[in-house]
């Protein structure tokens, strides 16, 4: 699953987290990618609990609207939620989807489309894109 073109280094979250003038609407598109990239499809409480392990063990911030602003980012990046079909983007836009409706708090990636996202966004400078998660799992007990 996970492979070089969605390969997301410590160094770049911690830069793109720790960046004040951050100008990215949606901040942890970076994180969601890391974590889904890694199963073909994942529970979405696991995602908000490896990427807040993930924020303390690299001495992230963890405010308190965290999971919201996760939540948030992945319905405007998922295929089947209504926010992204109300955006009238190409379906090419799509980061992220529901693989079975019968289990909605499911989620997976888009690699195609995340690879090309990647490509557009990794090399913006730190004050235009923020949100860049680890390639290491953090240390769950």
């Amino acid at each position: 699953m996970a492979g070089d073109d969605l390969e997301i280094s410590d160094d770049l979250l911690r830069q793109m987290h720790q960046t004040k003038t951050a100008k990215i609407k949606y901040p942890y598109v970076f994180d969601l990618i890391k974590v889904l990239d890694r199963h073909s499809q994942i529970k979405k409480v696991i995602v908000l609990d490896w990427i807040y392990k993930s924020h303390k063990v690299l001495g992230l911030p963890t405010p308190t609207t965290m999971d919201a602003s996760i939540l948030k980012t992945l319905k405007y990046f998922c295929i089947n939620s209504a926010e992204f079909k109300a955006r009238r983007v190409p379906n090419s836009n799509a980061l992220f989807e529901i693989p079975d409706p019968m289990r909605p708090g499911t989620w997976s990636l888009i690699r195609e489309n995340a690879i090309e996202w990647l490509k557009e966004h990794r090399s913006l400078p730190a004050d235009t894109v923020a949100a860049q998660p680890s390639n290491e799992q953090p240390q769950l007990s």
